[in-house]
């Protein structure tokens, strides 16, 4: 049984897919990207349990639309909560269809996907700390921060104004897939797409342009 013996069928399926995910895209060793998609998964784990939704139904985005009927009081009332912030998100360019995707699934997949994004960001990081020329470690942060906001785009509450403002904002995670296979569309030349983003604060300052623009 090995390392799979303490998840379930969904959580064995996420750990075999994002062990190849993170061999294919860090191009390193198989058994270290098993160990990191382990680390990854057991994070996504905790933060869903601590959270209270790692026994969410699948179909949480049908209860929070009103399609279906939630089981229980307790997820009706996550619903409700989640019902107040429909609005706002919708203002972001969400649509029913982008929360029912991202919300009818399992939790743990839902978590493990921002982990994964951050793990990508992380490599960026060090390697501007392993290349650059600044002279202070407090220059090399604020410029790497600033070369990941460029070429990543950053998901989570918009109105976190904690640490960037206007469209540099973070964008809903309903957006994520959207996204995706918006940029897989408009990325087949790699430097063009990179010199498009030049013209941004940042990628999220591009993804609400385009968004506005009625193109995503």
């Amino acid at each position: 049984m090995g390392i799979f013996k303490k998840y379930n069928q969904i959580e064995k399926a996420l750990l075999e897919l994002y062990s190849l995910m993170i061999f294919d895209q860090m191009k390193c060793d198989i058994s270290e990207s098993k160990i990191m998609a382990k680390d990854l998964l057991d994070k996504a784990i905790e933060v869903s349990k601590s959270e209270g939704s790692y026994y969410f139904p699948t179909n949480f985005g049908n209860i929070v639309l009103g399609l279906d009927k939630a089981p229980n009081s307790y997820i009706e009332r996550c619903a409700e909560i989640y019902r107040k912030n429909i609005p706002s998100k919708k203002s972001e360019g969400v649509r029913d269809e982008d929360i029912l995707n991202w919300l009818n699934r399992n939790d743990v997949e839902r978590n493990i996907v921002v982990q994964f994004d951050n793990v990508a960001k992380m490599a960026m990081f060090i390697n501007e700390f392993e290349t650059s020329k600044e002279t202070t470690e407090e220059k090399i942060a604020e410029k790497g921060s600033e070369k990941i906001r460029k070429y990543f785009p950053f998901y989570g509450n918009p109105n976190d104004t904690s640490h960037t403002t206007g469209d540099d904002r973070p964008i809903p995670y309903e957006l994520k897939d959207r996204v995706n296979i918006y940029v897989e569309k408009v990325k087949h030349d790699p430097e063009k797409f990179k010199s498009v983003l030049e013209k941004y604060s940042s990628y999220n300052a591009f993804i609400r342009k385009e968004i506005r623009d009625g193109n995503l």
